[in-house]
C-alpha cells in the first residue's frame, strides 16, 4: 500500500496517543490514491492533534495538505480522536476531488481536440 511519504504528526497540548499515530498514517496516507500523479511526489501533509476546550473535552484534528498550486485545510473537533481523524479524512477526500476537477477539467477537452484534429487530417 502506498502512502503519503511526507506526513508529519505533531501534538499541541495533547498527550501522545500511541494507537492514533498508526491510525492517522493509515487513514490520511490512504488519500494518496486520490491524488493526481504529478502531485503524489510533492505532497506534504501536516497533522496537528490537540485537545480542545477543557469544559467540553474535545479532541481536535487538523490537517494541512500542501499540493502543487493549492493548499487544503481540514479541521474537526469531536469527543473522540479517532472520529475526528475519520471526519477529517472525509473532508480531505472531498477537497482533493474538487482540486482534481478544477485543475484537470480542460485536459480532457484538449485530448479530444488533439484526437479529432488527427482524424480530420488523416482524411
Amino acid at each position: 500500500m502506498r502512502v503519503i511519504e511526507r506526513l508529519e504528526i505533531s501534538g499541541v497540548n495533547a498527550e501522545k496517543w500511541p494507537n492514533v499515530e498508526q491510525y492517522i498514517e493509515r487513514k490520511i496516507g490512504r488519500l494518496d490514491r486520490l491524488l493526481p500523479r504529478h502531485a503524489k511526489k510533492s505532497v506534504h501533509a501536516r497533522v496537528i492533534l490537540s485537545e480542545g476546550n477543557a469544559k467540553r473535552k474535545l479532541a481536535v484534528c487538523e490537517v494541512i495538505m500542501e499540493l502543487p498550486h493549492n493548499t487544503i485545510l481540514a479541521k474537526e473537533a469531536t469527543a473522540n480522536m479517532f472520529s475526528s481523524v475519520d471526519s477529517v479524512e472525509d473532508k480531505l477526500a472531498r477537497q482533493i476531488r474538487k482540486y482534481k476537477t478544477a485543475h484537470f477539467q480542460n485536459s480532457d477537452r484538449r485530448l479530444l481536440r488533439r484526437m479529432l484534429g488527427r482524424v480530420r487530417r488523416s482524411k
